[in-house]
């Protein structure tokens, strides 16, 4: 099994990396943007690399709903074509679309993103008779 997670956005992979950056290097020690040092450049790059690996993989706990984080999720969804809503959302939040589901439900309920149409009779096309019902039929 893999140890990415599916939905990491390039802000997530940009902000692991940000944490992890070489500030300083001097002759024999770097300086990691965390406050790690190291003897040698690869122990620095195994260091950036693996804790890079472990964020991004982490598993993360809901965020706090605030005002600004349900008005990010309208625009994501308004903004989507229909059946890609869900989609949007999730790709903005780096979460699946179930829980994408859930930001754009509270959306709904702060009034940002107005209510679904009720839903319209499906205008279903005549189906082609069996070709067996038809060669039974004609015995």
């Amino acid at each position: 099994m893999s140890s990415r997670k599916r939905n990491t956005t390039v802000d997530a992979a940009v902000a692991a990396i940000s944490r992890h950056a070489l500030v300083r290097a001097a002759e024999d020690t770097v300086l990691c943007s965390c406050g790690s040092w190291f003897s040698a450049a690869d122990g620095f790059t195994r260091h950036q690399t693996q804790s890079m690996r472990s964020e991004l993989a982490a598993y993360r706990t809901r965020r706090p709903v605030t005002g600004e984080l349900l008005e990010q999720v309208a625009e994501a969804f308004q903004s989507a074509p229909d059946r890609q809503r869900q989609a949007a959302v999730a790709a903005l939040l780096g979460c699946s679309t179930q829980s994408a589901s859930y930001y754009v439900h509270r959306a709904r309920q702060e009034g940002l993103i107005r209510a679904p149409d009720p839903a319209r009779p499906v205008t279903r096309t005549p189906r082609m008779p069996d070709a067996c019902a038809v060669s039974r039929g004609s015995r």
